[in-house]
């Protein structure tokens, strides 16, 4: 890419901030975080979907936000990452509950 007096990068960096705003703004909170994690352990088995809303009232998963991503960690394991909106859930970090 050749730049030319500075338009390319100018509009290369316009992008790269509009991205970053996007991403912020569409950042999942703590409470989707626990809505997709119960919703995905519902479908899977209904009674886990129960338990798990039982275990996040007492002890809720600790929610990070990293502005652009946030993410999730349930008894010192990764349960979820959230990232423009998606949160991704990992059951594996509830196996034994």
């Amino acid at each position: 890419m050749k730049f030319q007096d500075g338009k390319s990068m100018a509009l290369v960096i316009i992008i790269i901030l509009v991205a970053a705003i996007l991403l912020s703004v569409t950042n999942p909170v703590k409470e989707a975080h626990i809505n997709k994690i119960v919703n995905k352990l519902e479908y899977d088995n209904a009674l886990g979907g129960v338990l798990a809303r039982g275990v996040f009232t007492i002890t809720p998963p600790d929610y990070h936000d990293l502005g652009l991503i946030s993410y999730t960690r349930f008894d010192n394991r990764l349960s979820s990452i959230g990232v423009a909106g998606y949160v991704y859930v990992n059951k594996n970090a509830f196996t034994g509950y």
